[in-house]
């Protein structure tokens, strides 16, 4: 989150600090996303979690521990809607198609990506003594037994897991292409980035380092060893590492009524802002301070908050406003028809956003009410009971 901006007497004072803006859109005829699963949203009902369309209304399934949001997969060569679950107590993947992906009795743990994922998908799976064993969803088998206690490394390059066993030094190999696993000469393996030049996005080089029992150190590449030397992997780690990207500044504003000291004022208005082009007629937004309270006008005076709130913070751009009611915090959107999200939580920050398209998006808040705790959508629907 941004770090917020007190205007304090006799001279606001505006900060600008850098984030990644958000392109979002009205919504416009929400109902789209009644038949899509990937805007079908996590619904906490009593404790138990399905899912439900953006109106709220409950998608039929079994209930989970926890639910997350379907994504697209690719599954043995097939791309299905998949959601993240906890179920009884374990970590599974529900599909779409209203069925668990992975075995129930055990937990998830890891994934591998094959070099060739239109054949098969590999994953660790723990079970109920906390034995960890490779299985394929191809086969619907494990093609390892589960008495492994970790996964040491995934090595793409060689289609390798590496895993660690009780009682062994040594690391065991298993070969994702023919399935066979063998106890390997390695104690320890690590992946070292190397940066090699100013910009880490393009020029940077991996490497794969190994430990023998006898404590030699090699580098490992396809399926040769090279010696290497603990210098040149100190000199690989301590490289510094300079990271660019395109980012857009801009200004939060807060006004706190404990902060804020009073000032004389014209009709109440104690700053006025022009907003960027929208539908919605906020050319420009005003701030009303009146008997120690914050509310917000529009450019012709009508009220688009009343006066009636402890704190107001204006985000990315004047696209919304924070407020605050004694203890309780809201959302009033400003690109939107829809009503202002009253300050009703204890809890409340922006989550994700479901994408339409490039220009349109439907936001969707993390908020705590007492012990109630889910989503709740731009539309002010509650996703939760």
């Amino acid at each position: 989150m941004n770090k917020l901006i007190d205007i304090l007497n006799p001279k606001p004072k505006f900060k600008f600090v850098v984030c990644f803006v958000i392109a979002i859109s009205n919504l416009n005829g929400v109902s789209f996303a009644q038949t899509n699963p990937s805007f079908l949203v996590p619904f906490n009902n009593q404790g138990k979690w399905i899912w439900s369309d953006t109106l709220g209304n409950i998608e039929k399934s079994r209930s989970f521990d926890s639910t997350g949001f379907y994504f697209e997969k690719r599954i043995n060569g097939k791309n299905e809607f998949v959601a993240d679950v906890k179920y009884k107590g374990r970590n599974n993947y529900y599909s779409s198609k209203k069925k668990l992906i992975l075995p129930k009795a055990h937990s998830l743990v890891d994934e591998f990506i094959v070099k060739n994922p239109t054949t098969e998908s590999l994953y660790f799976l723990k079970n109920k003594k906390g034995k960890i064993g490779i299985y394929s969803c191809a086969s619907k088998s494990f093609v390892t037994e589960s008495i492994y206690d970790s996964i040491v490394f995934k090595s793409q390059q060689q289609d390798l897991i590496y895993l660690k066993k009780s009682g062994s030094k040594n690391l065991y190999a298993f070969n994702s292409q023919n399935k066979k696993t063998n106890r390997s000469d390695y104690v320890s393996l690590e992946l070292i980035s190397e940066s090699q030049g100013e910009d880490d996005f393009i020029n940077f080089r991996q490497h794969e380092i190994a430990t023998k029992a006898n404590g030699t150190k090699v580098e490992r590449v396809n399926d040769l060893e090279y010696p290497i030397d603990q210098e040149t992997i100190d000199a690989w780690k301590n490289h510094p590492k300079r990271m660019t990207g395109f980012v857009i500044e801009e200004m939060d504003v807060d006004f706190d009524s404990k902060n804020y000291v009073s000032k004389e004022l014209k009709n109440g208005i104690i700053l006025s802002l022009e907003c960027r082009q929208n539908e919605y007629n906020y050319k420009q937004i005003k701030i009303l301070h009146k008997d120690g309270k914050f509310g917000c006008l529009n450019q012709n005076d009508s009220v688009i908050l009343p006066a009636i709130y402890d704190r107001l913070v204006i985000k990315e751009q004047f696209k919304y406003i924070e407020t605050t009611l004694g203890t309780k915090h809201g959302i009033k959107l400003l690109f939107t028809h829809y009503p202002t999200i009253e300050a009703l939580y204890d809890e409340i920050h922006l989550f994700t956003h479901l994408k339409v398209n490039e220009k349109w998006s439907f936001i969707l808040y993390y908020t705590r009410k007492g012990n109630q705790s889910g989503f709740v959508g731009e539309n002010g629907i509650e996703y939760y009971r």
